[in-house]
């Protein structure tokens, strides 16, 4: 009976990871929106500028949140909903490539990125917000995206 538990909160678990996996997976679309609306509403050149240039650094790039369910993508320390508090269970950190063809240039009108995905980021507690988790202890999932207005 003991092995039978340990295996069954194992499953869970590993069904659990798979899941996250998936949600992250299925977050680039997301960020497009995302990103899309405050090119819309700024300017693409403003949006370029307000993402930094690739580094080593983490969690240094221009950062968005989102629900544990992948839905809800904003910009982090935007003001949430009081009355709803949401969780910031993945961390999205976009930065812009520094050189090369993938180099931004305002001429083409479209603004190449790199977004690394990461969590758990922050849980959502009866308590409120937990602290976030280290860099080292969040699993990560890196694509590219073009962003046009």
């Amino acid at each position: 009976m003991t092995v039978l538990l340990a295996l069954l909160a194992s499953t869970l678990r590993d069904s659990s990871d798979a899941a996250d996996v998936q949600t992250a997976l299925r977050l680039p679309g997301a960020v497009e929106v995302a990103l899309r609306e405050i090119a819309a509403r700024e300017g693409l050149p403003a949006l370029a500028g307000r993402v930094p240039l690739m580094d080593a650094a983490a969690d240094r790039g221009f950062l968005l949140v989102a629900t544990r369910e992948g839905g809800l993508v904003r910009v982090a320390g935007a003001e949430a909903d009081a009355a709803q508090p949401h969780g910031e269970y993945f961390l999205i950190d976009v930065r812009r490539f520094a050189a090369g063809p993938l180099a931004f240039d305002a001429a083409r009108a479209v603004l190449p990125l790199q977004v690394r995905v990461s969590w758990p980021y922050r849980v959502l507690t009866p308590e409120g917000l937990a602290a976030p988790v280290a860099f080292a202890e969040r699993r990560h999932v890196t694509f590219n995206l073009g962003v046009a207005p």
